[in-house]
């Protein structure tokens, strides 16, 4: 995703744990010509994300923009349950976004100009089998996002929702289980991007999954959670 930013002209500070990973993304960046620069921080660290905040304003002045996607993903088994997991879970996934926006949003208002992005996930669309603490972050995302959409609005601050569905990375690569329509990273970037560019509140993909998933969730809840059940037995 930086590096579809990058292509398309954006000045980039990158962010997560890891600063020497941080810094090869930057350089691939920096070969489309791109500025890019590396800001290490821990969402789950109030005061080092307000911290980070800061130290960017005072680099490169306002922030025009913040997408999250810092993401945790744990398989829970209620006959092996983790509650450490699904802590940690919920608190990188949503109250990681909230301690970013906040240390953000502030500047975005008074300027009444900025744009939110929440990488969420299509999990977040109704419970899944295995994943009561994913996709309860990822619903609190949703929900979370579509509050300030409404309440931005009158800021003129735009807020856009991305929930993919399966893509390849570290994560799903601890999957056993089947992950229909899985796409590269790259291909989900360069759907964030084309999704930015259009102006689109909501990006979903791939569509032949998630339009899928959205009705799924549409259904009664005992006929949703009957399917799923046979779906994860199978």
């Amino acid at each position: 995703l930086a590096y579809e930013l990058a292509r398309a002209g954006a000045r980039l500070t990158l962010s997560s744990r890891n600063a020497e990973a941080l810094e090869s993304v930057a350089e691939r960046a920096r070969s489309v010509g791109a500025e890019a620069a590396v800001l290490p921080v821990d969402v789950t660290d109030h005061l080092a994300v307000v911290q980070a905040a800061s130290d960017l304003r005072a680099r490169w002045g306002d922030i025009d923009a913040l997408i999250y996607s810092a993401g945790q993903w744990e398989t829970l088994d209620v006959a092996t349950y983790d509650t450490e997991s699904a802590v940690r879970q919920l608190d990188v996934n949503l109250l990681g976004l909230v301690r970013t926006v906040g240390a953000v949003m502030p500047g975005m208002v008074e300027r009444r100009t900025g744009t939110i992005v929440g990488i969420a996930s299509v999990a977040g669309y109704a419970g899944w089998p295995l994943a009561s603490a994913y996709s309860a972050s990822k619903a609190g995302m949703l929900a979370y996002l579509q509050s300030l959409r409404m309440d931005l609005h009158r800021h003129r601050v735009q807020v856009v929702t991305v929930t993919p569905g399966f893509v390849q990375s570290r994560l799903t690569d601890q999957n056993e289980f089947p992950m229909p329509f899985k796409m590269t990273a790259e291909e989900a970037a360069v759907a964030i991007v084309a999704g930015l560019a259009d102006g689109k509140t909501e990006v979903h993909f791939p569509r032949r999954l998630s339009i899928p998933l959205k009705l799924l969730s549409a259904l009664p809840r005992p006929i949703y959670e009957g399917l799923l059940r046979r779906a994860t037995r199978r």
